[in-house]
């Protein structure tokens, strides 16, 4: 997002950088985007409503696929602005 020029401030600037993927990057990220989408509402459950309802196993999901993420992310930033490498 910052590579781009914006910034997500405020209320809800979680589900706004996530938007903001789902617009501005390839398609390749929508299905990362809908993932993370449904992790961000289960952790708000969590820390709002119900503590415990998050496994280790989901836990230990939501690491692998941020790793992944986090890849892609770099392979888009070294391919749009490598200047930022």
């Amino acid at each position: 997002m910052h590579c781009e020029g914006y910034r997500a401030r405020g209320t809800g600037h979680h589900a706004t950088t996530f938007e903001f993927i789902r617009i501005a990057l390839d398609k390749e990220f929508e299905e990362l985007v809908d993932y993370f989408g449904s992790c961000r509402v289960k952790r708000n459950i969590a820390d709002y409503d119900r503590a415990g309802q998050i496994s280790e196993k989901e836990a230990k999901d939501l690491l692998k696929e941020a790793r992944k993420f986090a890849q892609k992310v770099k392979n888009w930033v070294k391919e749009k602005h490598p200047r930022l490498m």
